[in-house]
């Protein structure tokens, strides 16, 4: 990270010995750095830092706000509830209440995808059996051309040796 550059990316710098992060090995020498910027943004894993003084709390900082979306996904619901596969994620989808202009409370929660209902077992069994009867059928239609190659092999050798057959 560089003091003064006001960006929170990475950027190509052409840099001599004065500004720092490189040391010059001839006089007059430059180089092409990748260089972050000096504002820390939601991609940065981790800074090391001491605190040196505590200012005033900031409310909106430090107060936690519960997530108003849960995961969507099934395996995702199922780690963070600890479900084993017998469970119904459905059940553990996390809803939200929703007031109307009217004052009705309705519940919304989105829907679970990835989730395997006995439609998609049928699905992926229907599927696997269309691509055994492919293949059985591949393999029946090459023995059969095979045997027809053969007969065929049969006769051109037999004409073969009648037009050359030394009398």
């Amino acid at each position: 990270m560089k003091r003064g550059l006001f960006t929170n990316q990475v950027v190509e710098l052409l840099l001599d010995g004065k500004s720092g992060h490189f040391l010059p090995l001839r006089k007059g020498q430059r180089i092409r750095k990748k260089i972050r910027g000096c504002i820390i943004d939601w991609d940065i894993r981790c800074v090391q830092m001491t605190v040196v003084k505590q200012g005033p709390e900031i409310p909106w900082l430090s107060t936690l706000v519960p997530r108003s979306l849960g995961p969507k996904r099934a395996s995702k619901l199922r780690k963070l509830f600890l479900l084993s596969k017998d469970d119904d994620v459905k059940q553990y989808a996390i809803r939200r209440k929703i007031t109307r202009k009217n004052g009705k409370v309705y519940t919304k929660c989105p829907k679970i995808q990835r989730l395997i209902t006995p439609l998609t077992l049928q699905r992926r069994k229907r599927l696997k059996t269309l691509k055994k009867r492919r293949w059985l059928k591949a393999q029946k239609e090459a023995q059969d051309y095979a045997k027809l190659l053969e007969e065929c092999n049969k006769q051109k050798r037999s004409k073969y040796f009648e037009k050359n057959r030394v009398t």
